[in-house]
């Protein structure tokens, strides 16, 4: 899905979904945007696109493979 958003426009993005999602700015012009997330002690993050995972324990980000080794 494709959607074009325009100046002071907001959008919210689902969570679990397994298609992920990302912004592409095909103007001139400068972007910016505002993320807001969680600031739970545990989240657990898939990219869909790369063999990454980010797990967040205790207030502590970890990064793995999808097999489960983790990155460095």
């Amino acid at each position: 899905m494709v959607s074009v958003w325009l100046a002071g426009m907001v959008a919210g993005l689902p969570a679990d979904v397994s298609n992920g999602h990302h912004l592409v700015n095909r103007t001139d012009k400068s972007a910016r945007y505002s993320e807001t997330g969680t600031s739970s002690t545990y989240d657990e993050v898939h990219f869909s696109d790369v063999d990454l995972v980010e797990k967040t324990r205790d207030g502590k980000d970890r990064w793995y493979r999808r097999d489960g080794t983790p990155i460095l």
